[in-house]
């Protein structure tokens, strides 16, 4: 899901916290004032959002940044514990506390809104810059647009992203970051189980293979795979077809000869070490089972 949970519990209030508090000094870690920001332009902004972190969504970035400022840039799942809000957090109800902001007196969900302008405003990116405009990733010097969002919002569909941007695009951590990968649906239907899948990242990782880059499209336009299950639904969507062999009966007929890692000197050699396979096989299996 592409819902932000954090924004359904703050976005109206905080909407009405900027038309109350329309420009924010902000204040350096000694309570400083560095610059005055004005966020009246935010608040529209983030009223005609639709909550969700869709391409075509405007607002969620803004709000993103918003988070990051008020968890000082560090990964939270929890909502700020500097905010004032309307209904503190209650163990008892840990699930809908705490909620709604006091829309009066929030000096720090202030302060991470106005950080939150200027980072916009420092890197030349409108606050109602769709999230596909922003967000992507470059395959084949093709920018391909993703949806999805941070845990620290509380979104489901998880992309890790950076605070801030980087040549106006918001950051994605491909390398170290942990996003949404195999995605698979099931339905169970009087004919037999029904799947649809889809890999985000696409299925390899050779840029020259046609299956780098067709998957991570379909994720973008929010596409699936059907995924045959019935023996006859895999003998149709097969495009090829491949007979892997590995065992002692490569190393006759001087097959032994072939093999360059490891190599053998002699077919028996060749023959044993199949064999030492095929006995740990065994003795991994059972071991696994406890049996």
């Amino acid at each position: 899901s592409n819902q932000n949970q954090s924004a359904q519990l703050l976005r109206d209030d905080l909407v009405t916290l900027i038309e109350n508090n329309p420009v924010v000094d902000i204040l350096d870690d000694d309570g400083n004032v560095v610059s005055t920001m004005d966020i009246s332009e935010a608040g529209p902004v983030l009223a005609a959002w639709d909550l969700h972190a869709n391409l075509e969504s405007t607002g969620e970035v803004l709000f993103r940044e918003f988070m990051w400022e008020a968890n000082n840039g560090e990964f939270n799942r929890i909502l700020p514990e500097t905010f004032n809000y309307t209904v503190p957090f209650d163990p008892e109800n840990p699930v809908t506390t705490p909620r709604g902001l006091n829309t009066e007196d929030n000096p720090e969900a202030l302060q991470a809104l106005a950080k939150a302008v200027q980072t916009f405003r420092d890197a030349g990116v409108a606050l109602d810059t769709p999230l596909g405009e922003l967000q992507g990733i470059v395959k084949n010097d093709e920018f391909i647009p993703i949806h999805g969002g941070c845990e620290t919002e509380g979104i489901f569909n998880k992309v890790e992203t950076a605070p801030g941007f980087e040549d106006g695009k918001v950051t994605i951590d491909m390398e170290e970051g942990w996003h949404s990968s195999w995605i698979m649906a099931i339905e169970f239907t009087e004919n037999g189980p029904r799947f649809r899948g889809i890999l985000p990242y696409s299925l390899t990782a050779n840029p020259n293979s046609p299956h780098y880059i067709d998957q991570t499209k379909m994720y973008s336009q929010k596409e699936w795979l059907d995924i045959p299950f019935n023996d006859e639904d895999v003998e149709a969507a097969a495009l090829e077809k491949m007979t892997l062999t590995e065992g002692g009966s490569d190393c006759l007929d001087d097959g032994w000869q072939e093999f360059g890692q490891p190599a053998f000197e002699s077919c028996d050699e060749c023959l044993e070490y199949f064999e030492s396979l095929w006995d740990g096989r065994i003795t991994d299996f059972v071991n696994a089972e406890g049996e």
